[in-house]
């Protein structure tokens, strides 16, 4: 039976003998095994491993492995506009 990582991983809360078994956890033989890991399948988490969300649904859906990228900086219209003037 395939089963995939727990969101939680070893801050694991959940008690219930089902979701232990449907779900897989540090210290299972098969945490290590990247067949059952749907983390390279996840696209990254614009903040990365600096991430402030503990929503499991966000956990689920983006990976957190990579420092976050520098966001690109904006230039207003009017410097982009005098920028353009100044190359022509």
């Amino acid at each position: 039976m395939k089963r995939e990582r727990c969101p939680y991983g070893k801050f694991c809360y959940r008690k219930n003998p089902t979701h232990r078994q449907e779900a897989i956890h540090p210290g299972d033989p098969d945490w290590d095994n990247k067949e059952n890991d749907a983390e390279n399948k996840k696209p990254e988490c614009p903040y990365g491993i600096d991430c402030y969300r503990k929503n499991p649904d966000h956990i689920n859906e983006y990976s957190h492995t990579q420092k976050p990228s520098k966001p690109k900086q904006r230039t207003s219209k009017r410097k982009r506009r005098f920028h353009k003037l100044l190359l022509t």
